[in-house]
């Protein structure tokens, strides 16, 4: 069975695509917290590749890219190490991006207890059913009043609202007999810069 919320669309291995696992047996991977940089940057440097060029306007969208792709993908990073249930370490969290002619999309997928699926399910039905600058606004002054400072709830909102991030879950029995649950997070960024890709690869 499985639950999704938005368009979701189901990786596609004809595409161009990165995959990492990470999975933590001896520490745990929120005691890895100050790696998820690391990871962003490699994946940004990697795909920001994809994308030369040598006027300086391609330069600077280049430059323009690869901070967008670190920044989605820590925060993606960061949601999924901070609320990942630790007492299921059989499910490792995967992190996957593949690039189409028309978007870059990023998966990343870990595993949660039942009742913590039902509690993200809630959240998520908040945001798609609400305007996310509203949110924003709204959780920026719950944050100010609340001494519990380990949940934000802002890093999603931010995604929506500055970086025109197109979300969208899918939720799954992990098996047939774990109460384990795993939650897909997909995110989609549109891609205005064809005319540089084409150029680049003319060029090679």
């Amino acid at each position: 069975m499985s639950i999704v919320f938005g368009n979701f669309i189901d990786a596609d291995d004809r595409e161009e695509y990165l995959s990492l696992i990470f999975w933590g047996k001896n520490h745990s991977l929120q005691e890895r917290w100050r790696n998820n940089g690391l990871s962003a940057d490699f994946l940004a440097d990697y795909w920001t590749t994809f994308f030369s060029g040598s006027n300086p306007v391609s330069v600077a969208r280049q430059h323009e890219i690869r901070g967008t792709i670190a920044y989605i993908a820590n925060e993606l990073l960061e949601n999924t190490m901070k609320f990942r249930d630790d007492g299921y370490d059989v499910c490792p969290v995967s992190f996957r991006m593949s690039l189409s002619k028309q978007a870059l999309r990023f998966y990343v997928t870990n595993g949660l207890s039942h009742a913590a699926s039902l509690r993200f399910q809630d959240y998520v039905r908040t945001v798609i059913a609400n305007d996310p600058a509203e949110l924003y606004l709204q959780q920026l002054e719950a944050n100010a009043c609340s001494r519990d400072n380990s949940i934000s709830r802002l890093g999603l909102l931010t995604l929506l609202n500055d970086y025109h991030v197109e979300l969208a879950w899918k939720f799954e029995e992990f098996d047939a007999i774990s109460p384990l649950m795993t939650v897909t997070v997909m995110a989609v960024i549109r891609l205005p810069f064809e005319e540089e890709r084409k150029t680049a690869h003319h060029k090679e």
